[in-house]
């Protein structure tokens, strides 16, 4: 079977788009008016469109959108008083964050891949693929990986021998799954992902290193999303773990024998050695850069550039190289800012104490 693009069509009037949303179609004057009118597409605030979707922060923001056919959403907090427009639509939510999250997936135009295997694919016979699976250009299933139902995988993708797969994942172009990694449900999987490669163990034995063997695994819980050109490395015994609803961006390194725990947020360029455990509810700023064998509480946060090598306690944020508490943080800082006058003083002070002394 060849894999194809699977089309979309996207249009939704008003009240399909409050429904999905969980919102109230707000009454105006275009409320009856333009209350069949289809939207096709999501725009930003700044760039008005006639039928088209758009979320606004606040009701100041809809000033000069009175000439357009438009089906704005704007958060159930913000005062419409004010507001009757004879063009535009409302919808009040309850977080407009939310709505935009939810909005980008509606409104996405991307093709997704169709079910199918493609034939190029090679899928071992040994393997198992649920229904509704998609396996695209050249990409290899090996012995005994378990697919499950709605996965889509792309192309030149590398999926290992005893990989254990969940539903609904999308796994995208050139991403590698190494031998009997263990990733959950709806799990994201970016262009040139690697996961369960060896880790940088090594031993010196008086001339040179000698490389020690990773035994152990990875497992990625649902729900996560790696970005691209990311890797999770294996761990010599036991697992790497990445937590349920954990987001890692692009181009980061989580090493051997690390847990991550649920819904922690990793910027893009984080470095995480070897054996590093953090709770859940974490947030990693870019080039944030972990020690080994530390521990990050719950609900920390580590700013960006931040270079780590102590443990850091629940809810706190750190900053700095070495990171320190961010109060801390700053007061070093203010305190660097005036080294001079200070160093002036105590010379001042100095030469008044010598010239009593005389």
């Amino acid at each position: 079977m060849t894999t194809t693009l699977a089309s979309k069509k996207i249009s939704f009037t008003a009240q399909e788009v409050a429904s999905k949303l969980g919102g109230k179609l707000v009454s105006t004057k275009a409320a009856s008016k333009n209350s069949k009118s289809s939207f096709t597409k999501l725009v930003p605030s700044n760039k008005p469109e006639s039928g088209t979707v758009m979320v606004v922060p606040s009701a100041e923001k809809l000033a000069g959108l009175e000439n357009f056919d438009l089906l704005i959403v704007i958060a159930e907090d913000v005062d419409l008083t004010t507001v009757n427009s004879d063009d535009y639509l409302l919808i009040s939510v309850p977080n407009s964050r939310l709505a935009l999250s939810q909005l980008s997936k509606l409104f996405n135009p991307r093709p997704s891949l169709a079910s199918g295997i493609h034939a190029t694919a090679f899928i071992d016979p040994q393997s198992q693929l649920g229904e509704d699976v998609a396996v695209g250009i050249n990409s290899i299933v090996a012995a005994n990986a378990v697919i499950g139902t709605g996965t889509k995988i792309g192309t030149n993708c590398y999926i290992g021998e005893g990989v254990q797969m969940g539903k609904n994942c999308q796994i995208e172009h050139n991403v590698t799954l190494y031998d009997g990694a263990v990733i959950g449900d709806e799990v994201i999987l970016h262009s040139g992902v690697v996961i369960g490669a060896d880790s940088f163990g090594y031993a010196h034995d008086g001339t040179a290193y000698q490389k020690i063997e990773h035994l152990g695994g990875v497992v990625i819980e649902s729900h996560v999303e790696i970005g691209a050109n990311s890797t999770v490395d294996r761990s010599i015994f036991g697992v790497t773990k990445i937590g349920e609803g954990t987001k890692i961006g692009n181009l980061c390194q989580i090493a051997h024998h690390t847990t991550i725990g649920k819904h922690c947020l990793l910027v893009s360029f984080v470095g995480v050695a070897g054996s590093v455990t953090i709770g859940d509810n974490v947030e990693l700023g870019g080039h944030v850069g972990i020690g080994g064998h530390t521990t990050i509480g719950d609900g920390a946060t580590l700013v960006s550039g931040s270079g780590l090598s102590k443990n850091v306690p629940a809810g706190e944020t750190w900053f700095g190289t070495p990171a320190m508490p961010i109060k801390k943080w700053t007061r070093q800082l203010y305190l660097r800012g005036n080294l001079e006058r200070i160093w002036k003083y105590v010379r001042a002070e100095e030469k008044k104490q010598k010239n009593t002394e005389k």
